[in-house]
């Protein structure tokens, strides 16, 4: 059965990039922004009014509220934003295995996700290695988790593909994006690759 394989490096921005894409294009994400602008500026315009009445300056506490409102909910996604890219930065200090070198096999009906771990300098003589070596070389171990970590998903578990100029986007059903830099890819073509995931879906 014929294999594809690209081996690519994530790092922590590309994490922070995937952050920023799904929050302008997910349309639960901006539901739920809305749902928590709404909410926010009720609540601090309801505690403004109530303020206004104790004091007797309801005018005044009004235009406050108003005001101080529609600043908080336009300050949501900004914070929202910031929140998720240190959680990101936190998650590479707790679990850098997340990061480095991954490599994404497909093989049939099967999608490999592969952990190599943090990318090893090489010296010169070796930066054709990765790619002159035969694309099946090695690969026959592709059903062996143990060494670096392995997940296995059946084509049916990708739930889609997002394409930007400068990352790929794949979407699984553990929630867990797979995120590709263009730029990052070290062997393998990653359009075709693409291409021929999305024609499994």
């Amino acid at each position: 059965m014929h294999l594809m394989r690209i081996r690519y490096t994530v790092t922590v921005d590309d994490m922070i990039a995937f952050v920023r894409y799904h929050f302008a294009t997910s349309p639960e994400v901006a539901r739920i922004t809305r749902a928590v602008q709404l909410l926010s500026f009720l609540i601090v315009f309801a505690v403004c009014v109530v303020l206004g009445l104790i004091q007797g300056r309801a005018l005044l506490w009004l235009v406050l509220g108003a005001v101080i409102g529609v600043g908080v909910a336009a300050t949501y996604p900004v914070l929202f934003i910031r929140l998720a890219e240190r959680t990101a930065r936190r998650m590479h200090t707790a679990d850098p295995r997340q990061f480095g070198e991954r490599e994404l096999l497909l093989e049939g009906d099967a999608l490999i996700d592969r952990e190599l771990g943090p990318p090893e300098p090489r010296g010169e003589g070796d930066e054709g290695d990765a790619s002159e070596r035969d694309p099946g070389e090695g690969d026959e171990g592709a059903g062996d988790a143990d060494v670096g970590g392995e997940q296995k998903f059946h084509v049916s578990e990708v739930m889609r593909l997002d394409h930007t100029a400068e990352h790929v986007f794949i979407y699984l059903a553990d929630g867990a994006p797979r995120v590709i830099r263009r730029s990052a890819v070290s062997d393998g073509d990653l359009d075709w690759f693409c291409e021929t995931l999305e024609s499994r879906i």
